[in-house]
């Protein structure tokens, strides 16, 4: 669920740039049917009045900002002070005991050299007996973190965000990202979010996280798969996908023909994308590479797969390189591969063996644009059970699948 809050600190009126966090917390929560609400932070006794807070209110409500319910932070101060506790045994926490005159005479020392005005952390040498002393003297000292002396790195800014083919907006936008290492996203007609970045200025792990971070999020926006989309070469006329594609997809939101196949005790085996497909459930293993590479994996589970196993394989480069960039030549020359390909896998079949051809999509190299296409597609099977289908849907394609496996579709 979406929580976003405001917290104004009732130490006077609250201005434009308050109420533009207000305005874009308030619309983020209402968007997503979410909680709007209001904190008070009031940690400053002094200066924190009641008349402020009445103030803040009567403003909100005017312009319509409506919470859904009001925190104070001095109704937490004992939260805050656990906290503080749990951070101190955790060594997390250091007393310094510097004064400001102390405090501004090494901010300008540092500055006279060239150097940023940050704490030197001088505390952290004290002694028992030196924090002691300074104790009896000053009273007692102010508590800082401590942090871990390793740097923090974050995505500031994307390049992008629209929809776009992905071979274009590379090109488009790839020297841009080379040299400020901002993503680029983009999406399609599919419910994807793509994010492609350059496996070596960026770097492959960072981009693989970055989406798998994002992902849950997305998920829960019912966004179906975060694609992570790297690539090489040095400008828009050599710049190229690599195979290091990753999809992180949402979970299957019921039983999967590859679920029952496993849950009845049949081995199941995935080749090229299909593990990021379904987010790897109801799968033993899993291989990746190119289609060629595929083809090869496949040839092998046709002589080496367990009977009853199921072997789900999906071949991602008459959509990828072909498809998309709508070339009819390539898709042909691939069409042609494929068939010879297949020549020398049908004759191995077992008697018992069923080889089921289908897609979820098309892709016309002819069409216009660069999204899939979507005209109906055939289903073609070899080997047992061959014949006659007529026009089936989808989930048709698992039920042939189960049954031939004796495995229950209901």
């Amino acid at each position: 669920m979406t929580v976003t809050r405001f917290a104004p600190s009732p130490t006077g009126y609250i201005h434009v740039g308050n109420l533009r966090t207000a305005l874009f917390n308030f619309l983020i929560a209402r968007k997503q049917g979410g909680t709007f609400i209001l904190r008070i932070d009031d940690t400053d006794p002094e200066r924190s009045k009641q008349e402020y807070v009445d103030a803040i209110k009567e403003d909100l409500d005017w312009l319509g900002l409506h919470w859904d319910r009001v925190e104070r932070q001095s109704d937490r101060l004992d939260r805050y002070a656990e906290a503080a506790d749990k951070y101190r045994e955790m060594g997390r926490f250091y007393e310094a005991f510097e004064t400001p005159t102390e405090l501004d005479l090494k901010r300008k020392k540092q500055l006279n050299m060239g150097k940023p005005p940050v704490y030197d952390r001088a505390a952290l040498n004290l002694s028992d007996a030196e924090k002691d002393k300074l104790r009896a003297e000053r009273g007692q000292g102010v508590w800082r973190f401590k942090l871990d002396q390793q740097r923090i790195e974050w995505t500031d800014g994307i390049l992008g965000n629209c929809h776009a083919s992905g071979t274009a907006i590379i090109a488009e936008h790839g020297a841009t990202h080379m040299r400020t290492s901002q993503p680029i996203c983009y999406t399609s007609a599919d419910s994807v979010f793509q994010i492609a970045a350059h496996e070596e200025t960026f770097g492959l792990e960072k981009l693989l996280d970055l989406c798998k971070s994002l992902a849950p999020t997305l998920h829960a926006m019912k966004v179906g798969r975060v694609i992570a989309r790297p690539f090489v070469g040095d400008g828009p006329d050599t710049f190229q996908r690599t195979k290091n594609r990753k999809d992180y997809a949402i979970s299957p939101p019921a039983p999967t023909l590859l679920d029952r196949v496993q849950a009845a005790g049949h081995p199941t085996h995935a080749i090229g994308k299909i593990g990021d497909i379904f987010s790897m459930s109801g799968i033993d293993d899993v291989v990746k590479g190119t289609d060629a590479e595929l083809m090869q994996h496949l040839s092998k589970a046709v002589d080496e797969a367990e009977d009853g196993s199921l072997t789900f394989a999906n071949f991602v480069e008459f959509d990828s390189l072909y498809g998309h960039r709508r070339d009819i030549s390539g898709y042909a020359r691939a069409l042609e591969w494929f068939d010879a390909e297949l020549g020398q896998i049908l004759p191995r079949l077992r008697p018992t063996d069923r080889l089921i051809l289908t897609a979820d999509h098309g892709n016309d190299p002819s069409w216009i644009g660069t999204d899939h296409t979507r005209e109906r597609v055939p289903v073609l099977i070899a080997g047992a059970g061959a014949g006659t289908l007529g026009l089936i849907p989808f989930t048709g394609v698992a039920r042939i699948a189960a049954r031939h496996l004796k495995v229950d579709w209901t």
